[in-house]
């Protein structure tokens, strides 16, 4: 449901270079090369890097019937020097926790040269690539013909000396999205699952307005779902949007997003935004601080101008207004990062900006 009322709210703009989000739809069809054998299939994304300067890569995958398979996701990146390396973004498979290791979920640690180091689901370049290309390995096991990519995206961010304030500009209107309310503290062990209960929270959403069940979870079984036993944790970004992604016409990608006016486009069009913030700044401290990281589904602004959010560390009530202020600061902390998670009918917003390929 979709409440539209009128008042004022802000909107936030960014100068500089901008983040880029780079996405593959129907990834047969926009491949560089497609190698089929016994065992996996292949996929190849060259990355174009002409006019940008990279210094953060992001990746999200959307995969069905992979029930007894699992995906490998390396990046090739060559630089100046005449280097080149091979970061390994992780191995994604559906479901609990296998015993079998070959094809447990996992992300890789210790992955640090010169060039670069991977944090979990960010590979964070020291010096800016030359050549950039995405290989993806899928290894559909017993049911070779059900699995496939239905959807591949990379985000990538520019230096953070890019990075630049953000300024309010005048928007009039109210808008607030009936998302369902779920609070992670209300299960043991759940102090820790701000990401998978905002998932939950959304995929909720999407249930109810599209009378579709099987996009129902408990916060428990997202978790369940989406850990990640080398952080270890449930807050692997890549790893919740595959799992999200992962459903019958569904989509789901981490981005970064240049301004709240896309964050409002988002929520104009119907679409819950899980946000990742400082809690710490968000609650108005002055200073970040550490591991203070936390998502929240943003569901729409108030009477104010402040963004009305799912907070799922906020028990019980869930939803509240943050100053906008603190929002804005909170944010920045994680150059904007948010989930998109919505129906693959649904065109996303063009203040969006996604560079189709």
């Amino acid at each position: 449901l979709l409440v539209v009322l009128f008042s004022c709210v802000f909107s936030l703009l960014v100068m500089g270079e901008k983040h880029r989000f780079l996405a593959w739809n129907t990834p047969d069809n926009h491949r560089l090369s497609l190698r089929h054998d016994r065992e996996k299939v292949v996929y190849r994304f060259p990355i174009p890097l002409a006019d940008f300067q990279v210094s953060e890569l992001i990746p999200s995958w959307n995969l069905q019937s992979i029930a007894e398979g699992f995906l490998d996701v390396d990046v090739h990146v060559s630089f100046a020097s005449g280097e080149s390396h091979i970061f390994n973004m992780g191995r994604w498979a559906e479901g609990r926790q296998s015993l079998d290791l070959a094809g447990r979920r996992t992300s890789v640690n210790d992955q640090k040269n010169d060039c670069g180091v991977v944090y979990t689901d960010t590979l964070v370049f020291k010096k800016p690539p030359t050549d950039c290309e995405l290989e993806l390995s899928l290894y559909p096991g017993n049911d070779n013909k059900g699995a496939s990519l239905d959807f591949f995206g990379v985000c990538l961010s520019p230096p953070r000396s890019s990075d630049k304030p953000l300024r309010p500009a005048l928007i009039l209107e109210k808008r607030l999205i009936d998302v369902p309310l779920l609070c992670q503290r209300d299960y043991i062990g759940g102090g820790v699952w701000c990401s998978p209960t905002s998932v939950a929270m959304i995929m909720h959403y999407w249930s109810q307005k599209l009378l579709r069940p099987d996009l129902r979870y408990s916060v428990t079984q997202t978790a369940d779902l989406v850990f990640d036993p080398a952080w270890p944790g449930t807050g692997n970004w890549a790893f919740n949007v595959a799992f999200a992604g992962g459903h019958l016409n569904m989509r789901a990608h981490v981005n970064r997003l240049n301004a709240i006016d896309e964050l409002r486009a988002l929520i104009d069009a119907g679409v819950p935004v899980a946000a990742s913030v400082s809690y710490d700044l968000l609650k108005g401290k002055s200073v970040k601080g550490n591991n203070d990281g936390h998502l929240v589904v943003v569901v729409g602004f108030d009477q104010s101008g402040d963004p009305m959010i799912n907070d799922p560390a906020a028990c019980p009530e869930v939803q509240r207004s943050y100053p906008l202020e603190h929002f804005i600061k909170a944010w920045q902390s994680s150059r904007q990062t948010v989930y998109i998670i919505y129906p693959s009918e649904i065109s996303l917003p063009d203040q969006l900006e996604i560079h189709w390929q």
